[in-house]
Order: C-alpha cells, then sequence, then structure tokens
C-alpha cells in the first residue's frame, strides 16, 4: 500500500501544477468488470492496450472498445510503452462513411478544432464519397478546424496497414477511427482492422462511445 500512496501523492502533486482536478479510486476483481462504471463518470478515459507479453492479452484485447461500449463515454487508447510528445496536433480521421465513422468524428470534435491538421482519409472511396471527403473536411472548417481529404487506392495493402502508413507519412500523433465489431453481451468482436490496428498502433487511437 505504500507504493500506492507514494504513486497517488505524485499524481495528485502533478494534477494540482497543472490546474487538474484529481481523485484516486482502488478496486479489486478484474479490469473489464469495474472500469467501465467509473468510465461511465468520465467525459474522456484514457487507457492503453495490456503488455503484448503478458498472458492475459486475449482476454483483454478488446478493453479499450468496450470501455466505449460499455460507458457510453469515447475512449483515448495510447499505444503500450511509447513516450507521447506531443498529442492532437496533425491528426488522421479513418473514414468509411459509415455510422461508427461519423460518431467517431463527432465525439474526436474537441480534438479535431484545434488540430494543426486534419487530414480526413478514406480508402477506395465510391464516386459519392469524393463528395462526401469534402463535405466531412467543410464540417470540421466550421467547427473552427483545419481539413483535407486524403483519397487513396489500396490496391494489394490490408486497409489497416494503409492507415498506419498513412497516419506515418502525415506526421500524424492521433488516429480517430470508428470501425470495428460486434459486441454480444460481455465478448467483444473486434473487427480485423480495428484490431491489427491496436495491435500495431504507434501514436494514440480515438474510440467513439
Amino acid at each position: 500500500m505504500s507504493g500506492l500512496r507514494h504513486r497517488y501523492a505524485g499524481r495528485l502533486r502533478r494534477a494540482r501544477q497543472a490546474g487538474i482536478a484529481f481523485e484516486w479510486r482502488l478496486e479489486e476483481g478484474l479490469a473489464d468488470e469495474f472500469i467501465p462504471l467509473h468510465a461511465s463518470y468520465a467525459d474522456l478515459t484514457i487507457t492503453s492496450p495490456i503488455d503484448p507479453d503478458s498472458l492475459d492479452v486475449p482476454g483483454h484485447r478488446g478493453l479499450a472498445v468496450q470501455l466505449a461500449m460499455e460507458s457510453g463515454r469515447p475512449v483515448l487508447v495510447i499505444p503500450f510503452a511509447e513516450k507521447i510528445a506531443a498529442l492532437g496536433q496533425p491528426i488522421l480521421v479513418a473514414w468509411t462513411g459509415s455510422r461508427e465513422a461519423a460518431r467517431a468524428l463527432n465525439d474526436a470534435l474537441p480534438f479535431l478544432r484545434r488540430a494543426e491538421l486534419v487530414s480526413v482519409l478514406s480508402i477506395n472511396p465510391s464516386q459519392s464519397g469524393y463528395i462526401a471527403d469534402f463535405d466531412i473536411s467543410n464540417q470540421i472548417s466550421r467547427h473552427g478546424g483545419k481539413a483535407e481529404a486524403v483519397r487513396i487506392v489500396s490496391g494489394d495493402v490490408s486497409v489497416s496497414d494503409l492507415r498506419l502508413f498513412e497516419a506515418a507519412d502525415l506526421g500524424a500523433d492521433m488516429i480517430v477511427m470508428g470501425s470495428y465489431g460486434n459486441f454480444r453481451s460481455r465478448e467483444f468482436i473486434l473487427g480485423a482492422s480495428s484490431r491489427h490496428i491496436l495491435e500495431s498502433m504507434t501514436v494514440p487511437m480515438f474510440v467513439p462511445h
């Protein structure tokens, strides 16, 4: 307990220095049983993937999106063991035209309006998708953000890899993405593209509720 008190004191001190309200909560049990409840009381939950070398990886791989689904609040996933120098300056929005993508963009607006540049990425867009790209960029601009539409053809490269490559090429320090699979009872079945990005991410990923 002395170690926990030391961590609490250090974080409380840093929070006060930054002018941030701080509260420490300690629970016993499985994370996926109680964290979604506490997350429902917050505007945003910040978490990270479990240690990739941990034996608990299979059971916690979808915890970040489970948090978003059960708490009804957005989640920001920080890469494991990465030092983040900046956050939300250039941002990549993975746009698919789906309901989930629209939800992700809307939830991320507080970040998007403050970004230096928002790149709205469409992969293999349809003809109507070209118009939608400009409309989404205009929506971000109406909220005070600076946005551009980026369109690419996947070819032989997977969509998830292209998103990661494009984020690196654009220098993005956040990916906003709302494309995921099904949620059945308490078992989360993560979509292949989202799962791959969560496992390979090198920049923070914003997951909508």
